[in-house]
C-alpha cells in the first residue's frame, strides 16, 4: 500500500522535484509516549518509485557485513525525503488498535492525507488489498 504524489524540489535531498513519487508509511512502532500513555510512531517515505523502495529494502538485507561508518549506507539508501512523528494512539484509533499492520496503515494514509491536506495523489494497493 502506497501512493503516488509529486515531491517538490525544495523536500528531496537531491533537490530535484519527482512528479508520481511514490510515498510509503513505515516503521510502525507502539510505545509510551511522553505523557505515559500509549502512542503510535511511524515514517512517511517518498522513494522516485515503488521499485526504488523495494531495492532499498533487497539492499538492506543482503548486506553481508554491513559497514556502520562513512557514506555506504547513505550510497545504497533510495528514499528521498522522510516525515516521521509520533501520535497518541487513542486519536487514531479511538475505539480499538487494529489487529494487522494492513489495517494501521489503513487509518494511518487516511490521517496523513487529511493532515496533510494531500490532494492530486494516486492510491498504490498491492494485489488483493482493499481501500
Amino acid at each position: 500500500m502506497g501512493l503516488l504524489y509529486t515531491l517538490p524540489k525544495e523536500s528531496s535531498i537531491n533537490y530535484m522535484e519527482v512528479k508520481d513519487a511514490y510515498w510509503a508509511i513505515d516503521n510502525i512502532m507502539l510505545g509510551k509516549g511522553g505523557d505515559g500513555k500509549l502512542a503510535i510512531s511511524f515514517d512517511f517515505i517518498a522513494y522516485a518509485s515503488r521499485e526504488a523502495k523495494q531495492k532499498e529494502r533487497e539492499a538492506d538485507s543482503q548486506a553481508e557485513h554491513p559497514i556502520q561508518w562513512g557514506g555506504f549506507g547513505l550510497a545504497r539508501k533510495t528514499s528521498l525525503y522522510k516525515f516521521s512523528t509520533m501520535l497518541p494512539a487513542e486519536s487514531l484509533f479511538p475505539e480499538s488498535i487494529p489487529s494487522s499492520i494492513e489495517g494501521m496503515k489503513k487509518i494511518l494514509y487516511g490521517y496523513i492525507k487529511e493532515y496533510l491536506g494531500l490532494t492530486g495523489y494516486t492510491d498504490v494497493l498491492e494485489e488483493g488489498q482493499e481501500v
